[in-house]
């Protein structure tokens, strides 16, 4: 999965073309919903607070490769400013029959 946190919002056209590629299975645009924060706890008042992305952007593949060429080649001009980061899946919970 490559996750991007945006200050900004990214053209919708490139992440609905995804699921047709090959190495993609769909993305998620997500926007901020400006729930209220509580009191900074001692430990987020250390770090310096904590940051919250205006817009997330998960890209959902079984390709590492697709997932790379797309954060490399495709979103690093449509996302200038961008944090990016690929996961692996570690543990999957499923329910019993």
């Amino acid at each position: 999965m490559l996750t991007i946190r945006l200050t900004h919002s990214i053209g919708t056209e490139l992440l609905a073309s995804l699921p047709a590629r090959k190495g993609f299975v769909g993305a998620q645009l997500l926007r901020d919903a400006g729930a209220v924060q509580g009191a900074q706890t001692t430990e987020q008042k250390i770090r310096g607070g904590d940051q919250s992305a205006d817009w997330v952007v998960l890209v959902n593949g079984y390709s590492v490769n697709a997932l790379e060429s797309l954060a490399a080649n495709e979103l690093s001009d449509a996302a200038p400013g961008s944090v990016m980061r690929i996961y692996n899946l570690a543990y999957a919970l499923t329910g019993r029959p």
